[in-house]
């Protein structure tokens, strides 16, 4: 994507700076069809497993098949969930934004 520069120098710049720089936050789109799953920190992420399940928030996100055990979260610094304004964690075990937002209101 022309200006948006590698995975590895947005986490960078977002990692120095704290937030994401203007250039990615024009990448990201508001559809999981568009969106770019190049953002995602679930592979860093302490509680994941590698079995090719990413972006666990999005709508089309379901919970993973292999991840097991809560070890920690990075989604409160994940640019896709600042972006998305997402409200909540562990997506990968609780299930995506608007499964926990559900949740969260029959309770």
């Amino acid at each position: 994507m022309p200006g948006a520069g590698s995975a590895r120098e947005r986490r960078a710049s977002i990692s120095t700076t704290g937030r994401m720089p203007a250039s990615t936050r024009s990448v990201i789109s508001m559809t999981d069809s568009k969106i770019d799953r190049q953002l995602c920190l679930c592979p860093p992420c302490p509680s994941y497993a590698d079995c090719g399940e990413l972006a666990f928030c999005l709508p089309a996100g379901k919970k993973s098949k292999c991840i097991q055990k809560e070890k920690g979260c990075l989604c409160p610094s994940c640019p896709v969930q600042e972006e998305m304004q997402y409200n909540h964690v562990y997506y990968c075990t609780r299930g995506n934004d608007k499964e926990q937002s559900v949740r969260r209101q029959a309770t």
